[in-house]
């Protein structure tokens, strides 16, 4: 990993919802905390790191698409918009239970997009898991056309802010 840190991925089930009244960060922040307990209650020792991503668009919080229709909404309603990216994470140390949170956030601006080019992205599977209906890190990188901010906020997990939690973690555990 580029923070100098083994690890091991390990998915764990929540049902995510979103709070229509919770702000974007705090979304994100609190589904990286469900998360992180969860995981912690599989892992009984080491270091938990649990993230969550939404992509924002005006006042709408956008997740994952439940389905290749609501998928092509989300692509219609992102096109030659501006959005922004949140990246909760939590980082949660066992046994002790010693916690940090942040988040993280980056614009993204989309070409406008066609309904050709819509139907062809939806045709490769990538829209269907990926908040906001995209990933750029593949195909999807065509509908960008501007990025503001950390890109492997985007792309995966923002490490520089990664790399700051650790940073408090450890303070925290030396106090």
């Amino acid at each position: 990993m580029q923070c100098g840190v083994d690890f091991i991925i390990s998915a764990v089930e929540v049902m995510e919802q979103i709070e229509p009244r919770c702000s974007p960060s705090g979304h994100v922040v609190r589904w990286s905390k469900i998360k992180a307990k969860a995981a912690a209650e599989k892992w009984k020792r080491g270091l938990i790191l649990a993230a969550d991503t939404v992509v924002v668009c005006g006042r709408h919080i956008l997740g994952k698409p439940a389905d290749r229709r609501h998928a092509r909404r989300l692509l219609e309603s992102l096109s030659g918009k501006t959005h922004t990216v949140y990246s909760g994470m939590t980082l949660l140390a066992m046994p002790q239970g010693g916690m940090v949170y942040g988040w993280c956030t980056t614009r993204v601006r989309f070409h406008h997009l066609s309904t050709r080019v819509i139907e062809e992205y939806l045709c490769t599977g990538e829209p269907l898991d990926k908040a906001g209906a995209y990933g750029i890190q593949d195909t999807g990188r065509h509908l960008v056309s501007e990025i503001t901010g950390p890109l492997d906020n985007v792309v995966g997990l923002p490490v520089g802010r990664l790399v700051q939690l650790i940073e408090r973690l450890k303070a925290k555990s030396i106090r």
